[in-house]
């Protein structure tokens, strides 16, 4: 079993006061740190007391070589911030791969195997004998050839129509451009057949 250095000065008879100062930061500061990045960048930190500072300032706050003067709130936060991290100095992890595809990292790869395989786990747990798929928000169509090299019947449907006119080049799935807002617009196939979405896991039958 691996065990992640505590930070200085913290020891291991140190460790109930550090694990009580981070809960205590975690449940102060958690906010921001659930904060969707987009709204960020539209609405700001939900915060007022955070300070406007320029891109180099904030990296060397990040690297801790810049010390203030800062606000109080803002001041404590970025002294435990700074006291309290575990640094993971561990190389990445090996992500495991059963077939490596062109164009596609190790992560991608791992994530159209493992939906690959949730296809064929939940057709055969509902006795679903519809080969026809309706991939939903497919992209480049990634998921969809290996898919279609899976033996289904696949169609794409692709918002973004740059994306949807690429991946019509695979030749090995139909790629359509269209919006899908409900699931009346899923009326690309007559035959029954299966609706998945990559970014929202589900797994739906239509006949």
């Amino acid at each position: 079993m691996l065990y992640l250095p505590l930070p200085e000065p913290w020891t291991i008879e140190t460790l109930p006061q550090y694990i009580d100062q981070l809960v205590g930061f975690v449940d102060k500061y958690g906010d921001i740190a659930r904060y969707r990045t987009h709204d960020v960048f539209t609405k700001g930190l939900p915060v007022t007391w955070v300070p406007e500072f320029g891109l180099q300032d904030w990296v060397d706050i990040v690297r801790a070589q810049c010390d203030g003067p800062f606000c109080e709130p803002f001041s404590g936060f970025v002294s435990l911030s700074q006291r309290l991290p575990l640094v993971d100095n561990r190389p990445p992890l090996e992500i495991p791969v059963k077939n490596t595809h062109q164009g596609m990292s190790p992560k991608k790869c791992h994530e159209v195997d493992s939906m690959v395989a949730f296809v064929a786990e939940m057709t055969k747990a509902r006795q679903v004998t519809a080969k026809s798929i309706i991939d939903v928000g497919s992209g480049l169509g990634y998921l969809s050839t290996a898919l279609s090299k899976a033996g289904y019947q696949v169609s794409g449907v692709e918002g973004d129509e740059a994306r949807a006119t690429k991946a019509a080049e695979k030749n090995s799935f139909r790629s359509i451009h269209k919006m899908v807002e409900t699931y009346t617009d899923l009326d690309i196939v007559e035959d029954s057949c299966c609706s998945l979405s990559l970014r929202t896991p589900s797994f739906h039958v239509f006949f």
